[in-house]
């Protein structure tokens, strides 16, 4: 036992054959001085209160020996202590540094996946861009309708579906192709008119006269919507 225990009453030390009691309210006595009321109970001189006594021996409670153990024995169980505190609170830090690397690595993966989606959506943006330019310009330069050419009747008839009425008639060249074989009547040109030319039937000035029976197949031929060129083609 310590050297230090001795009675709180008559200091007798702990190296002789006396026993020795711990009182509930921490007072020490020995077994003179202790009074003892039964029931593992004594007196105390302090506070005056029947308190729980417990005999000082090597047997006692593990919590109550390790008050009169010496202090270097006390830290060599703390330090134990505290070693393996700290082992277990290591084992946890290096638990929780291996999830937070594998967090990071996902993080990290996961913000190359976001920065190849931005580039794939930023390369189909531009094509689209690209896509719609290119379109607006094709539209844009697009090659016209045709006029189709109309012949005269045709297009009177386009204008009689409007109701439309030319305010000048003119006369046409020929008759119909179903009227053209007909025989045209040699008195369709005056006697007055022998002297008129061609240039002035057409519409030019008179440079030349021509007589009746020259006057005569010029006009059967432009009625016949036949000029003296085309007949020279032909």
């Amino acid at each position: 036992m310590a050297s230090w225990v001795n009675c709180n009453n008559c200091f007798t030390r702990t190296n002789t054959n006396v026993a020795f009691f711990l009182k509930e309210c921490g007072r020490i006595e020995c077994e003179k001085c202790i009074k003892h009321a039964g029931d593992g109970k004594s007196m105390c001189v302090d506070c005056n209160k029947s308190c729980k006594t417990l005999r000082i021996e090597k047997t006692m409670k593990p919590e109550v020996l390790s008050f009169f153990q010496p202090i270097p024995v006390l830290l060599q169980t703390i330090i134990k202590a505290n070693s393996f505190q700290n082992k277990q609170r290591e084992l946890s830090y290096n638990h929780m540094r291996k999830r937070y690397a594998a967090a990071r690595n996902e993080v990290l993966k996961c913000y190359k996946i976001i920065d190849a989606y931005k580039r794939e959506f930023a390369q189909l943006k531009m094509r689209n861009e690209q896509f719609s330019a290119s379109a607006s310009r094709s539209f844009s330069t697009s090659t016209p309708l045709k006029h189709t050419s109309m012949s005269p009747s045709c297009f009177e008839a386009s204008l009689s579906t409007v109701n439309f009425t030319p305010k000048h008639s003119y006369p046409r060249l020929g008759p119909p192709s179903s009227e053209r074989k007909r025989s045209i009547p040699v008195n369709l040109v005056s006697p007055a008119a022998s002297s008129i030319g061609p240039s002035s039937v057409l519409g030019f000035p008179q440079r030349h006269s021509v007589q009746r029976t020259q006057i005569t197949p010029l006009m059967s031929q432009m009625l016949l919507h036949k000029s003296p060129y085309s007949a020279r083609r032909q």
